[in-house]
């Protein structure tokens, strides 16, 4: 990897350190109340019988760790970015699908 200035090191940390919030904050809600996941994004509580809304936290659980790795390890091991990406852009052909199919959502 070439040299990487200053601004860029903060600008990569700043992107990995809000992914890592934004999991977080995203698994933790969909682990601990699915209703309130449902209540945020459909406007409505709907049932969970198959647990669906935890498999979601305990995805962005992985991502969740997986981040917290590169955090600490990009600058030596450059690859984690890739893979951070990678992970990233599983979530964005699932995402289209779920706007799709998804019969109410809320703005959020």
């Amino acid at each position: 990897m070439s040299a990487i200035t200053s601004k860029q090191r903060f600008q990569i940390n700043w992107v990995l350190w809000n992914l890592v919030v934004l999991d977080l904050v995203l698994s933790a809600v969909c682990l601990v109340s699915p209703s309130l996941w449902m209540k945020i994004m459909h406007g409505a509580v709907v049932p969970d019988p198959n647990g669906m809304v935890r498999r979601v936290g305990a995805v962005w659980a992985a991502f969740l760790l997986l981040q917290l790795v590169a955090v600490f390890k990009w600058e030596k091991e450059p690859h984690w970015l890739v893979l951070i990406a990678g992970v990233r852009w599983t979530e964005l052909f699932s995402d289209w699908v779920y706007l799709g199919v998804a019969e109410q959502l809320t703005w959020f």
